[in-house]
C-alpha cells in the first residue's frame, strides 16, 4: 500500500466524517 498525504487522510476523513452525518 502506498504511503498517502496527510492531507489527503485528512480529506478522506472528513468525508466519511459528513457521510456519517448525513446517514
Amino acid at each position: 500500500m502506498m504511503h498517502m498525504p496527510k492531507t489527503f487522510v485528512l480529506l478522506s476523513t472528513l468525508m466519511l466524517k459528513d457521510y456519517g452525518d448525513l446517514s
